[in-house]
């Protein structure tokens, strides 16, 4: 049965609270109404006017939400180096738009910015939580790059080295190229920042991702990549080749 009817009494209210306007598509039907997800039951409760309806997540064949507008804001925070300021609005959209697209966004974000703030270990929870829902976010999508760092900087090394063996291995392009990124960054996180780590990085890691993956889609690998390897050529002597990779940095739309 993909949907049983409910007391509206007495789940109307906890609805509302957080809940967010969706449509959930079934075999059997397609509704528009306030949803809200439940963790506990693995389902989705929908409250439209007096009628409040639950859809097991097995059930759902398609579920469509507008972007929240301000996770864009949000996420211009972070990228401007105002991270701390975003934290409380992207904490608010992965609570409601927990199993509704968005949360994904908005968890990437929030694992960034507490990156930037100097929190890894919020940075580990705060992925997990998407991890938890999908093991396949650790080494695929929009949140394995960041959950890495987290990894990377609690010297979770082992747990890091078998989700970029999937990442390789997953046939996502992308995926493939954030893993080669964090290869490089592994080489300078136990050689050190010296000459000899940098120049092996950016010959073994990001040049590779610099030359190699210039499609579309592989746009913010190729960025951090650009930006990475810029550092490099500036440790090894090579400012003007830097400042070559900057420019190109500068000109990928993230």
């Amino acid at each position: 049965m993909n949907k049983m009817f409910l007391s509206a009494a007495a789940v109307f209210a906890a609805i509302a609270a957080h809940a967010v306007t969706a449509t959930i598509k079934t075999a059997a039907d397609t509704m528009t109404g306030d949803v809200k997800w439940q963790n506990g039951s693995k389902t989705y409760a929908l409250a439209k006017g007096t009628i409040v309806r639950e859809y097991a997540l097995k059930d759902v064949v398609k579920i469509d939400v507008p972007r929240p507008q301000t996770l864009d804001r949000a996420a211009e925070m972070v990228k401007r180096g105002q991270a701390s300021m975003a934290i409380q609005t992207l904490t608010g959209l992965m609570r409601d738009y927990r199993m509704l697209t968005w949360d994904r966004t908005a968890c990437r974000y929030l694992v960034e910015a507490y990156l930037k703030t100097g929190n890894p270990q919020k940075a580990y929870d705060t992925a997990n939580v998407i991890v938890n829902d999908d093991k396949t976010a650790a080494w695929t999508g929009e949140v394995a790059p960041f959950f890495w760092q987290a990894l990377l900087k609690l010297g979770k090394k082992n747990a890091l080295e078998a989700c970029l063996d999937k990442a390789a291995s997953s046939g996502s392009r992308p995926a493939s190229a954030h893993a080669l990124v964090m290869r490089g960054d592994m080489i300078i996180d136990s050689e050190g920042e010296t000459a000899e780590s940098c120049r092996k990085a950016l010959i073994d890691a990001y040049l590779r991702v610099a030359l190699m993956y210039t499609d579309a889609e592989c746009s913010e690998a190729r960025h951090d990549a650009l930006e990475k390897g810029a550092g490099c050529l500036d440790k090894i002597g090579l400012p003007q080749k830097a400042a070559e990779f900057r420019k190109k940095a500068s000109q990928i739309s993230r």
